[in-house]
Parts: C-alpha cells; sequence; structure tokens
C-alpha cells in the first residue's frame, strides 16, 4: 500500500512540476525536446533534465515559409542560410532561406498601389535573391472590370536569369509566400495575354490561393482553371 501510495505521489508531483508549462498556454505539454513540437519550446517549466521542455502550440512552420523559406534540419544544406525560431521542432530544425536574401523590386515604370501585392513582390525577389522586374500593375482603365489589375491588386512580373515559367510557379507554390488569398498564373508563350510572365492578385477576402496554368498550349488556351 506504501508502494502504490508513493507511485502515486511521484505521477502528482511530476504534475504538478509540469504546470507551470500546462498553464502557459493551452495545449502546452512537456516533452524531450528533439521531438516535434508544432510551436516552439520554452525552458524552465517542466521537471527533469533540461532537455525536457514545454511545447507551446504554434503556427508550424509559417513563420519560416512566409519568408520564402523552408524548414529543415541544419544538419542538410542550405543555399542560401539559416535562420532561428521560425520552424516548428526541436531547435536543430530551422529555416533555409534560399538566395542572398538581398533580392530587389524592379517596378520598371509601373505602379503597384496594394502594399500587400508590393510585399510579396519582395518577399519572391528575396527567395531569389534576385531583380524581380514587373511587366504591368494597377491597370484602372482597362475594360475587364473583374481584374485584379483593374482594382489595383495585381502585378506581372518575371524574374532575373529564369528561363522557365512552370520553375518559378512550381517554386512559388511550394514557399508558402502566395498560399491564401492570392490568384497565381503562369502564362505560357502560347498565353492570350500578350507574352509570357507571371501574374499574382490579391482576392482580398483570406480565400484559399488559386494555382492557374494559362497558355502553354491550344487545351488551356485562355482557360483560368484553379490546379
Amino acid at each position: 500500500m506504501l508502494f502504490v501510495l508513493a507511485i502515486i505521489s511521484i505521477y502528482a508531483s511530476a504534475a504538478l512540476a509540469d504546470s507551470a508549462c500546462h498553464s502557459y498556454k493551452a495545449g502546452s505539454t512537456c516533452q524531450t525536446d528533439s521531438l516535434y513540437c508544432s510551436g516552439s519550446y520554452v525552458s524552465g517549466k517542466c521537471l527533469g533534465a533540461t532537455n525536457r521542455r514545454c511545447c507551446v502550440p504554434g503556427s508550424g512552420d509559417s513563420a519560416c515559409t512566409s519568408q520564402g523559406g523552408t524548414c529543415k534540419y541544419d544538419s542538410n544544406s542550405c543555399s542560401g542560410s539559416y535562420k532561428s525560431g521560425l520552424c516548428a521542432g526541436p531547435t536543430a530544425r530551422r529555416c533555409c532561406v534560399s538566395g542572398s536574401g538581398s533580392g530587389w523590386v524592379d517596378n520598371n515604370g509601373y505602379k503597384v498601389s496594394d502594399a500587400d501585392v508590393n510585399s510579396k513582390l519582395q518577399k519572391i525577389a528575396n527567395l531569389y535573391g534576385k531583380r524581380v522586374w514587373l511587366t504591368s500593375g494597377d491597370r484602372p482603365y482597362q475594360s475587364n472590370t473583374a481584374s485584379h489589375h483593374y482594382v489595383k491588386r495585381a502585378a506581372d512580373f518575371w524574374i532575373d536569369g529564369e528561363s522557365s515559367g512552370q520553375a518559378i510557379w512550381s517554386r512559388l507554390k511550394s514557399s508558402g509566400i502566395l498560399a491564401r488569398d492570392y490568384q497565381v498564373i503562369w502564362h505560357g508563350s502560347r498565353t492570350c495575354t500578350g507574352g509570357e510572365h507571371i501574374h499574382i492578385g490579391r482576392y482580398g477576402d483570406n480565400r484559399s490561393t488559386c494555382w492557374v496554368i494559362e497558355g502553354t498550349s491550344s487545351a488551356n488556351y485562355c482557360q483560368y482553371h484553379c490546379q
């Protein structure tokens, strides 16, 4: 009986010691920090060894992907540089930001009024570490009033040194930069819009992004279907 009481006492003490973690934020739990955590680890709130820490749930990898990065263990190679504190999981899982991070946007004489579109363009430039140059922006004078260009929430562009629209489109899709609220179109060489380019247009209602391929063949000429 005394043995059973001792065991209960040990578990009760552990639960009490971990209460600082449990009360830190709803869903927080103590665990070894080599295990996956959807948010970030906080020290000093759990009983036991120093590597038993409080996993505070968060938004996964979005802090990294929104900067155009990819979360992975820092023992792996990274074409750019690693940043800490942006990825879910253990401390060794960090954000690899490709390119030099010093890309820039060349408006090329075009105006883009929407602040979020401008921010996304800069993130795309930083993702590649290259110049992003515009081929169109605000077009409030055009006849198509349903266009994002008409409502001043769009930009068309290309990236220095890139030859494949499909590669750009695919990399943007995997980066997470444009995960919500956008229409992203790769207009191919057979487009009905006047030359190959990438289009981004903001909906303004936070829907899931619509990824479109148009003008790469006669089958999708002037067709705008979400992938």
